[in-house]
């Protein structure tokens, strides 16, 4: 947002505040059963409705919001209708998967002048209903917002979630935030412009996947840079939520906050809370972005990053193994059956069986296993 002085003083620097929120936009039903899971917090469980209503009505003092878990399309009519009122004149919708959605929705004040959305290359398992990842399509939206004679270049994504302490989706979670850099490496080119990576990363500050953003992609945690701590943006007890940014002498980071945690107000707006961060543009315009000196635990992340990568594929092969050994039994059973009086209707029961384990095989699994090679490649030129 502009901010302007009538006084005769002189006008105050440009600047543009942001907020990431992942908005648990699931449908209420299955909202309140992940809610209770949470009883301890003794807050007020409001529907679905209310909610999206409380945080449309907490958005006009920012310039540009990124939402994650906006799944239904009814909710996001919901905010471009509202909050046009607040003056967000500019949206889009990053749009994915069989749900139509990967629920990444930015809202800005400031024009919007390019999008673009890239879907994640190794994202869960297919037959993983409850998980929802895979079915998702889960990815990272890239918009460029032009802010007086500047440009932000935000970078908002929802990555895989843990769903389990024995994680056994690290692998996937590594490859996206690989994938991730280097998008970033790809967008770093103007020195004037400002670039931030936003949203639900679903990782600490502790863990690896953290590491490879700030480590290897030379990203700034705003919440830690101006806090000195880690704080917390979920109901689980973590920062998961997070606006990254990669430092240049152009722009200047002056504030940033976890936000709509709802205790004051008894109430819950979320399972997750909001950060916002505010940057101004430096007077000084002419300068060249900073490079980040080579940090020596960069080239230990990347290793880690290997290795964890290649336990994956490991995995992956394995339950390749054990779709084909599916396949070859369900064909085994038919060959049985065939001589048999009235068995088409088993037959036939063994040959869908078949048909749907060679697909998991030879098309679901063999694309991840193709997307964690490829992480790997890609790892290894960089170490």
């Amino acid at each position: 947002m502009l901010l302007s002085d009538p006084s005769p003083n002189p006008p105050q620097k440009a600047s543009i505040k942001v907020l990431t929120l992942n908005v648990w936009g699931l449908p209420d039903v299955i909202a309140t059963v992940v809610y209770h899971r949470y009883k301890k917090l003794n807050r007020r469980w409001p529907s679905k409705t209310v909610r999206m209503q409380a945080i449309a009505e907490r958005l006009g003092s920012y310039d540009v919001v990124f939402f994650q878990e906006l799944w239904v399309q009814k909710d996001r009519d919901f905010f471009r209708r509202i909050c046009k009122e607040q003056g967000f004149e500019h949206h889009h919708t990053f749009s994915s998967g069989v749900v139509g959605s990967s629920g990444l929705m930015v809202l800005s004040k400031y024009p919007i002048s390019q999008v673009f959305f890239y879907r994640y290359s190794v994202n869960g398992r297919f037959p993983r209903l409850d998980h929802g990842d895979f079915h998702a399509g889960k990815g990272f939206g890239v918009v460029k917002i032009k802010v007086e004679d500047r440009f932000v270049t935000a970078l908002c994504t929802h990555t895989i979630a843990q769903y389990a302490k024995d994680d056994h989706y690290k692998a996937d979670r590594v490859s996206q935030m690989w994938e991730i850099i280097r998008m970033i490496r790809m967008l770093k080119r103007n020195a004037n412009d400002l670039l931030i990576v936003t949203g639900d990363l679903n990782c600490s500050p502790d863990s690896l996947e953290y590491g490879i953003l700030t480590k290897v992609g030379d990203l700034v945690d705003s919440y830690a840079e101006i806090n000195k701590e880690n704080g917390i943006t979920s109901f689980g007890g973590e920062r998961l939520d997070y606006v990254l940014y990669s430092k240049t002498d152009s722009w200047k980071l002056v504030s940033s906050n976890i936000v709509l945690q709802g205790e004051e107000e008894n109430f819950i707006f979320s399972d997750h809370y909001g950060v916002e961060s505010v940057f101004v543009i430096n007077e000084k315009t002419n300068t060249i972005s900073s490079v980040g000196k080579e940090d020596p635990l960069a080239t230990h992340v990347l290793q880690q990053s290997l290795v964890i990568i290649s336990e994956g594929i490991k995995k992956a092969e394995a339950r390749k193994n054990t779709h084909i050994i599916h396949v070859v039994l369900a064909v085994l059973v038919i060959y049985l059956l065939s001589s048999i009086e009235s068995s088409a209707f088993w037959g036939a029961i063994c040959g869908s069986y078949a048909a749907f384990q060679f697909f998991l095989g030879f098309v679901v699994v063999e694309s991840e296993i193709s997307g964690l090679k490829q992480s790997m490649q890609e790892i290894k030129h960089s170490t």
